[in-house]
Formats: structure tokens, sequence, C-alpha cells
């Protein structure tokens, strides 16, 4: 903050260094391309395992600043991908870090510090930083909140669907289709959650995003009542059994499942069970658990509708079938653009965006996954008043 006026920075790029063969592997899960922020720091998050030497700590330095933490952060996705690294448990860190020389240009350089006294380039981040009065925060502040929001479901067609709206000439995008600004990121504040969206639109041009994991995070729903309050809501849905397996696919993909599918499945709820209570406890706690592996919880769609329903008038929210976006493209979207008060204009080329090639699941594994999901299915039948044929 200076003087009156706080400092906003934006994350343009992020680069990879050249493969190090002293790091066995590493992510850095936050800051995401074109992620801004209102408080003038950059948040860096992620995790590294050293080859030989372990790594000690993590260094960031930009022109005129530097900042080192040690890996302490317990990551117990990391712990269970990499279970071959026994430091992978603690190989989490977490650090914000202010540009440190005012407004323009910034870019900050992420190091792994290793045992054996050495040092290696993981990532540069580059980004310009701006400065911005309290009215153009308290614009934000006024300001209504999104015309629509695509609340889920994970590996459900949110992707597609996302892109079909906003091929829409009266809908103009989100800086990125997942903001998630109703659950990892709400400590960001609503200055930064307006900077997601254009300010300035033509007439009768309406904006939205697409969060899949709104649909299952518990505070998403309060939060989207206060601060959106006049946005519709879609939701789309796919055979539970179905985007349980595609789900655990992708996190196999992305390096952070080790198990089988029948195994993943099996430990879920112990997986679940301590970081759900913490989740719903503590509003500002973020999971990287809840958010990944929770294969068949995601897929009982009627407790989590009704936790939307409770806060969230029942005409304001649409719910849609992926298979029925899949088959029938047209008629699922003038679904859609009626909710949204427009005009079905689409020239839509059925196409399934996001998609994964994965084995196919085991049927005895099928099999059992239908008999679980069969009272759930039912439930949402009733909830609905609405077959979904599953």
């Amino acid at each position: 903050m200076t003087g009156d006026r706080a400092m906003l920075t934006t994350v343009r790029t992020i680069t990879r260094c050249s493969a190090d063969k002293r790091i066995y592997a590493f992510a850095i899960d936050a800051p995401r391309r074109d992620e801004t922020r209102d408080d003038g720091e950059i948040a860096i998050d992620g995790w590294a395992i050293g080859a030989k030497a372990q790594v000690t700590g993590i260094e960031v330095t930009t022109t005129n600043r530097r900042a080192f933490v040690p890996l302490d952060v317990a990551r117990p996705d990391v712990a269970a991908a990499y279970p071959d690294a026994p430091e992978a448990a603690t190989a989490g860190f977490r650090l914000s870090i202010e540009p440190g020389h005012g407004v323009g240009a910034f870019r900050l350089a992420v190091r792994a510090r290793l045992s054996d006294g050495g040092t290696v380039d993981l990532v540069e981040i580059a980004g310009e930083a701006a400065d911005f009065s309290p009215a153009e925060r308290a614009a934000a502040n006024a300001w209504p909140g999104p015309d629509f929001i695509v609340i889920g479901a994970q590996r459900s067609g949110s992707t597609s669907l996302y892109r079909y709206l906003t091929a829409h000439p009266r809908i103009a995008p989100a800086t990125r289709k997942e903001v998630h600004y109703f659950s990892l990121h709400h400590e960001r504040g609503r200055a930064w959650y307006r900077r997601q969206f254009p300010h300035q639109a033509t007439l009768g041009t309406i904006t939205g995003e697409a969060t899949p994991y709104y649909l299952f995070h518990p505070h998403a729903p309060g939060r989207v009542r206060m601060e959106a309050p006049q946005a519709r809501l879609l939701a789309i849905l796919r055979n539970p059994v179905d985007r349980a397996y595609s789900h655990y696919a992708h996190e196999v993909a992305q390096g952070r499942e080790s198990l089988s599918f029948e195994d993943a499945i099996a430990r879920e709820p112990e997986r679940l069970a301590a970081e759900s209570a913490r989740l719903a406890a503590d509003p500002t706690f973020v999971s990287a658990i809840h958010q990944r592996w929770s294969y068949l919880a995601r897929g009982r769609y009627a407790e989590q509708l009704r936790r939307w329903f409770e806060l969230v008038p029942r005409d304001r929210v649409l719910v849609l079938r992926s298979e029925d976006l899949y088959t029938n493209p047209a008629a699922t979207m003038e679904r859609a653009a009626l909710f949204l008060d427009l005009e079905p204009v689409w020239n839509i080329e059925p196409k399934a965006h996001n998609e994964r090639d994965y084995p196919p699941m085991a049927a005895t594994t099928r099999r059992d996954l239908e008999r679980q999901f069969a009272v759930d299915n039912a439930a949402l039948a009733d909830l609905l008043d609405e077959p979904f044929g599953w």
C-alpha cells in the first residue's frame, strides 16, 4: 500500500527452467498465469523433491528483494504420489513476496536450495505491477458480480459448456475459465475478483466464469449468495461412475495419484475425513486432498445441490446432463440460452473439450459403483423431479 493507493500485481508468464537432474520432481501450484492480487504481493505455493541431495528450502529473488522459506508444509498428496521419497511428506512450501520496485514489469526467480549447498533454478515468474485508488476499489465492491457461474461438476463437461457459452456473441469471457474465487482464492478480496472480468462491455453483453469445484466446496454457496446474489448458476452433471473414473485418470496423469482406482476409492473416506472436517470448520483452509481425491464424494450430487438450494433460489440454478451436451449440444445450449435470457444463436461444432484417453474400468468395479450410486441417483431424480438415466 502506498499512501491512499493500493498495489495490484498481475502474473503474465510462469516459465519452467531447464531440467536439472538434481531435482527429482517439483510443482508450482500458485500463482497461475493471469492471476491478479490487490495486496501488492505474489503468493507462491508448491513442492519440491531433491534427487541425491535433499531440498532444504526455496529462495525467491527479485531486483531488490530476497525471501527464503524451508520446506516444511505437509503434502500428503505428494507423499502418496512419491512413496519412495521419505521427504515428500513435508515437501511443500508457501510464501509471499512483494516485487519491490513499484509500478511496472517485474521478474521473480524461484530456486531450490539443496542440502549439499547447491541451488537449482526452478521457474521464473514475470508480470507487471500497477496501482489503483480507493475509488477504484469501492467500484469493485459495488459491482454486483458476474452474470452467470458454471458451478460444476468436475470432469462432467464444464470446459465444453463454458467454451460454447463464451462463443455466444453476447457473452464476454473471464480472464480464465476457472477463477476459484469462491473456493481457493476468497481471501484475495472482491477487487481481485472484479479484475478477472471485462471492465467494459458492449451494451447487452454478459460475463461469467466456470469453476467446477464450487459445487463441492462447502463454503461456496454462502459466498456466492453474499457476493454474487444475482448470478445465474449452471450445473452440468455426468454419470457419477464415469465421472469418478475420469477424475481419477486426471489425477494420475497430473502425477498426483499413485494408487490403483480400486485402492483410491477404498481409501477415500479416510483420506477425506480430517480434511473435510477442517475445511468445514475453517473457511480459510485450502485442501488439495479435498479437491483432488474426492472421486466418489463429488458424484453424490443430490446432497451438494441441496446445500445450494438452501441458500440460492431454485429458479436461479439450471441443471444439465453432460450426456445431453455431447449427444445434442444445440438443444442443450438452447436451454442454457433461455436460462440466461439470450437468443440461441450458436453455430456449435460438437466436440468434447478437455478429453483424456485412459484404460477401461474393470467390469466388476463398475458394477459395484453402480450399486453404490443407485441410492444417490434416485435422490437426485427426486430432488429435481427428473430422471437422469444412470
